[in-house]
Order: structure tokens, then sequence, then C-alpha cells
């Protein structure tokens, strides 16, 4: 299953950065794009679901985490499922 970590020093600058295209993360919230369907979706660290982790609402197929700030020494990523369109056996 792979994953994408974001780093919190690029996040944790104090001013406007020309964030990732795919991602971005301010204070305890992060922005992901899956990288299955495309869906943009946010993830905060201020109730349970940045911890266990919000599936994708478009596909299910990746589930993005977050916890804390970058600014805290937090962590934001995601990880999804390959879809290698073959069958099950």
């Amino acid at each position: 299953m792979p994953i994408r970590r974001l780093d919190p020093n690029r996040y944790n600058t104090g001013k406007p950065i020309a964030a990732d295209a795919d991602a971005d993360w301010n204070g305890n919230n992060a922005a992901f794009t899956c990288p299955v369907c495309s869906k943009v979706f946010i993830v905060t660290s201020f109730n349970e679901l940045g911890r266990i982790g919000l599936r994708c609402p478009g596909c299910g197929k990746s589930t993005a985490y977050i916890t804390g700030s970058a600014a805290k020494g937090g962590e934001a990523r995601i990880e999804w499922e390959w879809d290698t369109g073959e069958a099950a056996n």
C-alpha cells in the first residue's frame, strides 16, 4: 500500500506558500486529492477521524490521517490501494 507523507517543514513557515498541487496542510487540517479517483477531501485532527483515518468519499480506496499541526510536529499522510485491474480468483 503506497503512503505519501506531507513534509511539516514545508507547511510550517508562518506565511503563505505555493503548496503542493494535490495536497495542503494548514493548522490541524489537511486537504488531499485521492490518488485513485482524484476527489479532493479534508481531514482534521479536531476529531477521531484524523487519528483513525478518513476514507475517500469518492471511491473509498484511499485513507487520510492527520495528528496535530505541522507547527507542533504533527503528521499528515494519505495511504491508498493500487487497483491492478485483475479479477480476484
